[in-house]
């Protein structure tokens, strides 16, 4: 087994002064990343509840999370997961 070197700053660490953020988005984002999180989990679960595509708003098809159009571009990713 090979063990991966871990560089830079630790997963889920916030960055502590405003010198150590690269531009302000970045900024932005620590400074309010659990609000950002939980409005994009909320609008995820609002549109699988209400049959629309996740990606898009467009009516889901068959699996109730994507429209036909994403659907079909996600089967070639889905086989390559499924194949491991």
């Amino acid at each position: 087994m090979v063990e991966k070197k871990v560089v830079g700053r630790p997963r889920g660490s916030i960055l502590q002064t405003p010198a150590e953020y690269k531009n302000r988005f970045q900024k932005f984002y620590y400074l309010n990343r659990e609000r950002l999180n939980t409005e994009k989990r909320e609008r995820y679960e609002g549109k699988k509840e209400r049959g629309l595509c996740v990606r898009c708003e467009k009516p889901a098809w068959k699996n109730g999370l994507f429209c036909k159009k994403h659907l079909y571009h996600k089967q070639p990713v889905l086989a390559k997961i499924l194949q491991r």
